[in-house]
């Protein structure tokens, strides 16, 4: 009897808090019911979200392998656009491999398969979601972030060019011009311009989809490798230590674009990261310390890397 008291007054407790996180938050486009803001609180624990991540890690190779043998017709609820883009995706990393070993185009798949869970099919911007995560990885892992993968995803989408935009749009900037000294991390000065990047574009562009589609990538990034660790599929050293520095990296990301992305998946995104900082044994404290450290990087190179990004984007004719 205790224990079901207990459980009650947690999840009204809870209920009301969330209710009051949603009313702040003016970009959202819904109200939800306690009820469902409870059902909310349950789905974001992190062996809910966990059990989640596998079955759409798992389901990516069931769409894989129809598009793979041109049973295109088998999958309900795609369009003829979301065929293309998924087939393209397929094609064009066809023999490409993660980490982990698994074929590199199921990634693209189950980030697409989560945004269209999380925002829906209905709004133009759940549908530019969906597929600027299908594309986002087809430039770098296909024929490259050059004027010749630029141009051939061109002319395949060329009813669509934001679609193409997006795939470039979405990959790590070049900031190989850029003079760095020795002790500054070229991994950590590419997360400052990847953020500056996206950002920039989506303001530009008034186009909120292409922080979503970043902020599920990187949600991604960071379960799949816990998991292939933790499943014993890949080994690494200092795993904790990584993990942390990942963990700060999504944290950083997050800090700037979930004010603007949409509140239903940057809520899901901040669960997922408080709980796998738990999960870790870390606190929100030492990742904290850790994003300070891309702060300070953006404060010292923000703006050549910005004018760097715009010399690229008037290169490839993004602007």
């Amino acid at each position: 009897m205790k224990f079901s008291v207990l459980i009650t007054s947690f999840f009204l407790i809870s209920c009301s808090q969330l209710s009051l996180r949603v009313e702040r938050n003016l970009a959202s486009d819904h109200s939800k019911s306690c009820f469902s803001l409870a059902q909310e609180l349950i789905s974001y624990t992190f062996p809910a979200q966990r059990t989640r991540l596998r079955n759409l890690h798992n389901h990516s190779f069931t769409i894989h392998s129809a598009f793979k043998e041109n049973q295109i017709a088998s999958l309900e609820g795609f369009s003829e656009l979301d065929q293309t883009l998924t087939k393209l995706n397929v094609q064009e990393m066809e023999g490409v491999n993660r980490g982990d070993g698994v074929p590199y185009a199921t990634h693209p798949i189950k980030l697409s398969t989560l945004a269209r869970e999380i925002l829906g099919t209905d709004s133009d911007e759940a549908k530019r979601t969906f597929h600027y995560t299908m594309v986002h990885d087809i430039l770098e892992e296909g024929r490259g972030v050059n004027h010749e993968g630029i141009s051939f995803l061109e002319k395949k989408l060329k009813d669509h060019k934001h679609i193409s935009d997006a795939a470039y749009i979405l990959v790590e900037p070049d900031l190989s011009s850029l003079p760095l000294p020795t002790e500054v991390k070229e991994s950590m000065i590419e997360v400052v311009g990847y953020y500056r990047q996206i950002t920039f574009f989506a303001h530009q562009r008034k186009d909120r989809a292409l922080l979503n589609a970043s902020i599920v990538d990187k949600l991604f990034n960071l379960f799949d490798r816990y998991d292939a660790v933790q499943s014993g599929k890949v080994v690494e050293e200092e795993f904790i230590l990584r993990m942390k520095w990942r963990l700060a990296k999504q944290g950083y990301l997050l800090s700037k674009m979930e004010e603007f992305a949409h509140p239903d998946l940057t809520r899901y995104a901040r669960s997922f990261h408080d709980n796998l900082t738990r999960e870790i044994g870390s606190t929100s404290e030492e990742i904290q310390e850790l994003i300070v450290e891309f702060d300070r990087l953006d404060q010292l190179y923000g703006e050549e890397i910005q004018q760097i990004i715009l010399r690229n984007s008037e290169d490839f004719s993004m602007l």
